[in-house]
């Protein structure tokens, strides 16, 4: 079976950071960054299977006042594998879109120290195969704080984030597709 080996060069457009202001290297759930990348994601899979994962992926905070901020995430992944499936039995390599992803996340910045937000996330089953998703609607709540720790070092800090996966509505396939809850 040949394998695939790929050299992606990503982009990554992040609006400037003045000196005065915190390290930020896009971690922080409570200060996400205004950014267009592509990123890459390779899998070995059960079965001797690879899955080649590319994924467009837009951040963009929206600014309500001082404190309270929008943020929002956009993911259409792109990919690659030799899974077998009902439309690939023989295992082929074959190239598709994977199932698209939204987020919106609530932000109270507090103080300099603390900041807290909620949201969701959603999942669209918008997968060209059935190899490339999950087949079902999936909503994700989340919340998470920060407390930055700057006696450490410039930066740093402390942040506790909750997410949990589970599918809503039944999806498209919802008698050949299995739950989603983790």
């Amino acid at each position: 079976m040949p394998r695939w080996f790929f050299l992606l060069i990503g982009v990554s457009f992040l609006r400037s950071v003045h000196a005065e202001e915190e390290l930020n290297n896009g971690e922080d759930f409570t200060r996400p960054l205004s950014r267009f990348d592509l990123r890459y994601r390779l899998e070995e899979k059960a079965d001797d299977v690879d899955q080649s994962t590319f994924i467009l992926r837009l951040d963009r905070p929206i600014p309500l006042s001082k404190e309270w901020k929008i943020a929002t995430r956009f993911e259409q992944p792109f990919v690659l594998n030799d899974q077998s499936s009902a439309d690939n039995p023989a295992g082929a390599m074959r190239f598709g879109t994977g199932d698209f992803l939204a987020q919106a996340a609530l932000i109270d910045t507090a103080t300099k120290r603390f900041a807290w937000g909620f949201g969701a996330r959603i999942v669209f089953p918008t997968a060209s195969e059935d190899q490339f998703g999950s087949g079902r609607y999936q909503l994700v709540p989340l919340a998470g704080l920060r407390y930055s720790l700057p006696e450490l070092s410039r930066g740093s800090f402390f942040q506790p984030l909750a997410r949990y996966d589970f599918d809503v509505g039944g999806g498209l396939q919802p008698q050949t597709r299995q739950s989603v809850s983790v």
